[in-house]
């Protein structure tokens, strides 16, 4: 017997009796059981021994993984012919001369923004993108790479011909020890692109860098490469194709591609930086403007429509210089300040000492007056790289200011300063400063960051008069669409072909880019004569570029806010607070706090209704961040997660069959399966995943999608298994059901019919009547469709017999209906009245519109054709009902009213009718309501040519071929003509035509 531990009351201590639910010593409800799983918990724990959910009251530390999945680059840097070195020279100098290698190299890789993970004998491995990823990782990698290649070569020891070294640098996915990398440790990450790299260096040229595709995809647009020819790198089969890294590309702050399409839903930003800039200019007041938005949001492309305002000002011309904050490198704390300078003064960074001196003189000279030039020159002179009088902090940024007032003082100038929220905070101090400082010029100051610059600094430009700030927002849909227009044509792509790349963009017009160079690479998407083509079968991965940026503000999180948000990813796009806090191992109310915090960070959003009560709905602002934090966890922790996220579902969703189902399965199906990829023991995982795929299957089948209801069920029986045979049979049996509106000819003739007897006989066998009934109903219907009347009456007979007594179900249902159908078109009224009567009292009682609506239509028909008028009446009443409802069966009801009208005679208004029903040829249709109006219409006006193109259009349509009427009609006028007749369409049935109650129409 399973041990329970007594409960005791948290108050008095006293031990309580079972079923007691107060304390038998001071009175005090007795609340010491699990929230979770109800099972009584001891006094001095915190979490549930049973299940591990945290006790009521108590919030377990987040599940912040110190692994996690991420992309990042690699350096290997070897010494070569190092072993021959060692032999000949004295240990000491051998000692000294590694020391000063290792050295350089960890002082290098750090100045890059790197981790040295480990030194291996005479080589040393480097990681970039851990812990925290930017966009420049793979970049960072490579000048690191180039710059130990110019350091390294003052390690050679004298009296040799000289050591060198090779580098090798490859980006991918690894597994990372986050804690170890943001501590400086070792033995932080493992994956192949580990290997890749050290098979890299080992084939690269000495005093060469050589990187793999990734990296230069990611770089090439700031590093200069030679291609090489592809490298079989070792325990490889398939070449690898290499780029030999070069130099570094300097851009200036001007270097800009060419804008192809102009500015779309910006006008109204653009407009409040004009404003400032004529404000500046009108009344000689600076102007400090602050620009915000995301990576790629479109800041730098409004900053270039104003520098295009400022060249249309002919009376009067600007100053216009620009600074970039860069995220890494040598002289980072003022480089934007640097590249204002610089630019001011003409200096280049190919120009000899002498020649920047002199330009630089030259350009004080012009701007400040003969007592402050030398002050204000020897302040500048750092900046540009030349030696100068070292001067106190504030006395050289005094000089600096000074410079720059006197540039606005001369003509109108702005300065922009790129990417602040780079920067240190000396320069963020020094922007403010100066625009605190200024007084009485023209002088923009226009600032660009990221969010996360508010993040770190609270009151940015805050104590700044007239300081504006300007947030840039996701482009609209409408907005994405006219830059593709823009970019390939107005008529380039259909709607469902431009939804996808609308979708990926997600207001983001870096996104959009980078989508169609990364499609056009790839070939997907191609040019054909005047407009473009995409492939309709589009996969589309996520550009290592946009992953790179979303990355790093995922990375920027504070630990236990991006623990919520990658629980979120595992739940879906689409979540809500209860479900992550399962996921996660956090109460319901810290979880709650941080998706405010992420919603104010704009990561996630909350939906303005739920579709769950009392459980606000949250969903991700962009799937592609979804899809970054679900690729951070490692896959063991996905498995948990999927599983706990199923457990919470399990609770709300065991009385009904709701939309729950299939999301249910989702996650039961995916701890399954990743746990069994992994090697994992399975077991504990199959039995709930086949059974939440067994009603996911169900629910999609009865919501008519026959392809997702046919992958759950295939999926349910491949982890079905001896040790539940009734439960087998019930999946082959709804499999075998599926396939049979799926394709009805393919299982007429592969032996459907024999297969569903089989499964008949031993569900009877094993005692599930209702089954069995259930495939006896389908023999019904498979003798009903190859004409045999005698053996679809004897079967439906049977299945009724089987569900009478039986309690209510959609499936007893569904029998008695096809019952009806079947006794209504041999004209047997009382009979089908009779069924068809049980049939919709059954639908009443359970809520079945569509099978009680259906069963009153065989009903009403049966009346009529047995002379009595009221069944008129009812289809009148029925087409109604059926059309304010908007139901399936309206098309049948139509047809038969149609029908009933044509035989009073009112062939007009039969004919109106029929070319009023609405014509349904996609998910949602049945074989009751498959038909084609306007071949009837023909037919009965006899317009034979006409019924001959309607019933060949019709056919083709993915529920045609079911119509036997129409084929039959059709085929009767192409041998009295001596036409061929076309075979038998192959597909009997469309995907989302699967209905328990369909049948032939039929009137």
């Amino acid at each position: 017997m399973e041990g329970v531990i007594a409960a005791q009351c948290d108050r008095c201590g006293r031990t309580a009796a079972d079923g007691d639910r107060f304390c038998g010593g001071c009175g005090a409800e007795l609340g010491a059981v699990c929230p979770h799983c109800l099972r009584p918990l001891a006094p001095d724990v915190a979490f549930c021994t049973s299940c591990g959910a945290p006790r009521a009251g108590t919030d377990r530390p987040a599940v912040i993984p110190q692994e996690d999945r991420r992309r990042v680059s690699v350096l290997f840097v070897d010494l070569i012919d190092f072993t021959p070195y060692v032999e000949r020279a004295d240990p000491e100098l051998v000692r000294g001369m590694q020391t000063g290698f290792f050295s350089a190299a960890r002082r290098v890789v750090g100045q890059y923004g790197g981790v040295v993970e480990k030194y291996i004998g005479d080589a040393v491995m480097a990681l970039f993108g851990a812990p925290v990823a930017t966009e420049t990782d793979a970049l960072r990698c490579v000048r690191a790479g180039l710059e130990l290649q110019r350091v390294l070569t003052r390690f050679t020891p004298t009296g040799t011909d000289g050591l060198r070294f090779r580098v090798g640098v490859a980006t991918g996915e690894a597994l990372v020890d986050v804690a170890a990398a943001r501590d400086g440790g070792q033995a932080i990450v493992a994956g192949d692109v580990v290997n890749t790299a050290s098979r890299l260096q080992s084939v690269a040229p000495p005093g060469g860098v050589l990187v793999d595709g990734t990296t230069h995809a990611l770089t090439r647009d700031a590093i200069r490469y030679d291609e090489q020819p592809p490298v079989t790198l070792r325990g490889r089969s398939a070449p690898t194709e290499v780029w030999l890294a070069l130099a570094a590309v300097r851009q200036q702050p001007t270097d800009r591609e060419p804008d192809t399409t102009p500015l779309i839903d910006r006008e109204h930003e653009l407009g409040m930086l004009v404003n400032a800039l004529h404000r500046s200019l009108r009344d000689r007041r600076p102007q400090v403007v602050t620009v915000f938005g995301r990576a790629g949001i479109g800041k730098s492309r409004l900053v270039r429509e104003l520098h295009k305002h400022t060249g249309r000002l002919v009376d009067e011309p600007l100053t216009w210089r620009t600074g970039r904050c860069p995220p890494f490198g040598e002289n980072v704390t003022f480089a934007a300040l640097a590249d204002i300078v610089k630019a001011e003064a003409g200096i280049l960074d190919t120009d000899p000492a002498t020649s920047a001196a002199q330009r630089l003189t030259a350009a004080v000279g012009e701007l400040v007056g003969p007592g402050e030039r030398g002050r204000v020159a020897d302040a500048l002179r750092p900046l540009v790289g030349l030696p100068g009088t070292p001067l106190p902090a504030e006395e050289a940024e005094s000089a600096w200011r000074r410079f720059l007032l006197a540039l606005a003082a001369r003509r109108p100038t702005v300065l922009v300063f790129e990417d602040l929220h780079w920067a240190d905070d000396a320069m963020l101090r020094f922007v403010e400063l100066l625009g605190a400082a200024a007084r009485d010029v023209p002088l923009l100051l226009l600032c660009t960051a990221r969010p996360e610059l508010v993040d770190r600094d609270p009151s940015w430009a805050g104590t700044i008069t007239g300081s504006v700030t300007i947030t840039l927002p996701p482009l609209r849909d409408t907005g994405i669409a006219a830059l593709y227009a823009h970019m390939f044509g107005q008529a380039a792509f259909s709607a469902d072909l431009l939804s996808p790349l609308i979708e990926v963009a997600g207001g983001n017009p870096l996104y959009a880019h980078e989508y169609v160079r990364m499609l056009i690479e790839q070939g997907a998407l191609r040019q054909s004569g005047r407009g473009w083509s995409l492939d309709k079968q589009l996969d589309l991965p996520m550009p290592e570029s946009v992953h790179a940026v979303i990355a790093n503000r995922v990375d920027l999180l504070d630990a236990k806010d991006r623990a919520v948000l990658l629980a979120a990813a595992v739940v879906g796009v689409q979540f809500w607070p209860g479900a992550v806090a399962a996921a996660v191992g956090q109460s319901v109310e810290s979880v709650e706090r941080a998706l405010r915090r992420l919603e104010q960070r704009d990561f996630v959003h909350e939906q303005a209704a739920s579709t769950m009560a009392g459980q606000p709905e949250y969903r991700f602002r962009h799937v592609l961040v979804r899809d970054v934090c679900y690729q951070r966890l490692p896959r063991t922790e996905r498995v948990a997660r999927h599983d706990r996220t199923a457990d919470w579902l399990d609770t709300l969703s065991q009385s009904r069959d709701t939309d729950l189902a299939e999301v249910l399965a989702h996650h039961r199906w995916a701890a399954h399966e990743i746990a069994r990829s992994l090697g994992m023991e399975t077991r504990r995982y199959a039995g709930p995943a086949r059974a939440a795929l067994h009603r996911a299957a169900r629910r999609a089948y009865a919501l008519h999608g026959l392809d997702a209801a046919a992958s759950h069920a295939g999926r349910a029986l491949g982890l079905a298994d001896d040790s539940d045979p009734v439960g087998r049979l019930q999946l082959e049996l709804i499999s075998t059901e599926i396939s049979f509106y799926r394709d009805g000819n393919a299982f007429l003739s592969g032996g459907g019919p024999e297969q569903v007897q089989a499964l008949a006989d031993r569900l009877l066998a094993y005692g599930d009547e209702a089954c069995a009934a259930r495939a006896w109903t389908l023999l019904g219907q498979t003798a009903w469709l190859r004409a045999d009347r005698k053996a679809a009456l004897a079967c439906l007979d049977r299945a009724v017999r089987l569900f009478e007594p039986l309690p209510d179900s959609a499936q007893k249902a569904d029998a008695f209906a096809e019952l009806g159908r079947l006794h209504m078109l041999n004209y047997e009224r009382d009979p089908a009245v009779e069924a068809a009567d049980t049939a919709a009292e059954i639908g009443e009682r359970l809520g079945l519109t569509e099978t009680r609506t259906n069963a009153r239509i065989t009903a009403a028909t049966a009346r009529y054709q047995a002379g009595d008028r009221s069944g008129l009446d009812e289809l009148y009443a029925i087409v109604e009902f059926s059309r304010a409802g908007q139901l399936l069966a309206l098309p049948r009801a139509t047809q038969n009213l149609a029908y009933a009208v044509r035989e009073e005679g009112d062939w007009l208004r039969s004919d109106a009718l029929l070319s009023a029903a609405p014509a349904r040829t996609a998910s949602g249709q049945t074989l009751t309501t498959s038909y084609s109006g306007e071949a009837m219409r023909a037919w009965f006006e006899g317009d034979f040519g006409r019924l001959l193109a309607a019933a060949e259009a019709f056919v083709h349509t993915p529920t045609g071929s079911w119509d036997m009427q129409v084929r039959g009609l059709r085929s009767c006028l192409l041998v009295l003509r001596g036409q061929p007749v076309p075979p038998p369409a192959g597909p009997a049935a469309t995907p989302g035509s699967g209905t328990p109650s369909a049948a032939p129409a039929g009137t």
